[in-house]
């Protein structure tokens, strides 16, 4: 019985550790969660994504990611289905749905403001497809090939929507023309509309100025935005094959230095020496992993920690009396120092800095079992939010949250476990934070807890 427990240990802690690892390798890499839908392929400027990771050449996108170019900045996408899109400076842009199924493609992106171009593939052959762009104003049905979209708003809360349509056509259906269910721009025509958003909230109505247009696209208009699409991106040799060879088109390639080795890069027994044994992912993964399982210790507690926390904020906010609703995800630092006693009753005062930050006070109880090196733990606090401290910024109606009367003390519980090496430990960790019954956070991620 005491052999099966120890077998056990062991493999939940190999399991366990890898599977920590792992998910800080994708969190903090990638930054976002889902399939992968697109590619960086060329870029210049500031472009950052999910609210302030910085993006680089090739570097593949997730379903769900949101994207934010800054001042004369651009960046170049190809989506799964070889579909190239360009997104110009000061614009935002989320890759809502990518799914590409056997004979079933579903494209859905979102541009909350700024200019875009749209490149169509030709070459991707479904019985069913549907590609669709959604602006705050309009929903686009893609028919074409080629197309562009500016979306603009000024402090006074007038917009302005462009369409253009270069080849192919393009299904409109718009707030500025309720009138029609669908507009169809024809190759050649553009669609021009101007209004006034009356409310940013959930239920923001638009008041159209005048009629929306549907004028031709002339050609010096086409020159113009062609030009500002024309810059020279920067480029790695990897991206400009990929916009001719497709999202996937090096994944499942072999180096060729790999080919002339003759190296076993699967096992680590067919190394004849230690300098063909680093090169190894897999061997130098596993060294690692079984190092860090077999220095894990067992050590007394009565000490000082601190304790870092690193992950996503999900906000949810309710509608009360003038507050908006709204909901949207932040990255999340937290940093708190703590005593622990020997029976593993641990007190700390903390700060969590995301887009709700808030400083803390609470107690937290950590496990340790004897037969298991996984000690979870589980805890309670209180605390209050501080506006002056921000990793990002939220939607306007989270910014208008404090100054509306919002509840600003909250209350917070937390669960997680950590794997204690050596002096250290690794953890993860979820927190759930309510502002009474206005707001409710639930932030997630993974840590070190350093007990001095």
């Amino acid at each position: 019985m005491v052999i099966l427990i120890e077998m056990l240990n062991s493999k939940l802690t190999h399991v366990i550790t890898f599977v920590l690892f792992q998910w800080i390798t994708l969190a903090y890499s990638f930054g976002d969660v889902g399939e992968p839908c697109a590619k960086v392929t060329g870029m210049f400027g500031i472009v950052s994504y999910n609210q302030g990771y910085n993006i680089t050449n090739d570097q593949k996108l997730n379903q769900g990611s949101e994207i934010r170019t800054g001042e004369n900045s651009r960046i170049e996408l190809v989506l799964k289905d070889k579909s190239i899109i360009e997104i110009g400076d000061n614009s935002q842009f989320t890759l809502t749905a990518c799914e590409i199924i056997q004979d079933s493609n579903n494209i859905n992106l979102e541009l909350e403001f700024g200019i875009l171009r749209v490149k169509v593939s030709k070459d991707f052959k479904s019985q069913r497809r549907e590609f669709n762009l959604k602006t705050p104003t309009s929903v686009l049905g893609v028919r074409g090939t080629e197309f562009y979209v500016i979306w603009q708003q000024d402090s006074s809360g007038i917009v302005a929507e462009r369409i253009s349509v270069s080849e192919g056509q393009v299904e409109v259906t718009s707030l500025f023309d309720q009138t029609n269910p669908s507009l169809l721009i024809e190759h050649g025509n553009e669609f021009r509309a101007e209004g006034k958003i009356q409310d940013l909230g959930a239920e923001a109505s638009l008041e159209p100025i005048g009629s929306p247009q549907i004028d031709t696209f002339t050609s010096s208009e086409r020159e113009e935005l062609e030009e500002y699409f024309q810059l020279e991106y920067v480029r790695s040799e990897e991206s400009s094959e990929n916009i001719e060879r497709g999202l996937d088109s090096n994944l499942e390639e072999k180096t060729q230095e790999e080919e002339e080795s003759g190296i076993d890069f699967k096992h680590e027994d067919a190394f004849i020496d230690n300098y063909e044994a680093i090169r190894s992912e897999h061997y130098v993964r596993r060294a690692i992993l079984s190092t860090i399982v077999n220095t894990i210790g067992k050590f007394e507690f009565n000490r000082i920690y601190l304790n870092h926390l690193m992950g996503f904020s999900s906000v949810y906010q309710q509608q009360t009396g003038a507050i908006k609703f709204t909901k949207y995800t932040s990255g999340m630092q937290g940093l708190s120092v703590g005593y622990v006693t020997n029976k593993g009753h641990a007190f700390e005062l903390g700060l969590e800095v995301s887009a709700v930050s808030n400083i803390f006070g609470g107690y937290r109880y950590i496990w340790r079992p004897e037969t298991f090196s996984l000690w979870p733990f589980a805890g309670i606090g209180i605390g209050t939010e501080i506006s002056s401290v921000r990793l990002s910024q939220g939607p306007s109606e989270a910014e208008s949250y404090g100054r509306l009367g919002g509840i600003k003390q909250m209350g917070f519980g937390a669960l997680g476990v950590l794997i204690p090496i050596v002096e250290v430990g690794i953890k993860a960790e979820v927190r759930f934070t309510f502002y009474g019954l206005d707001r409710m956070v639930l932030s997630q991620g993974v840590g070190l807890i350093v007990f001095l």
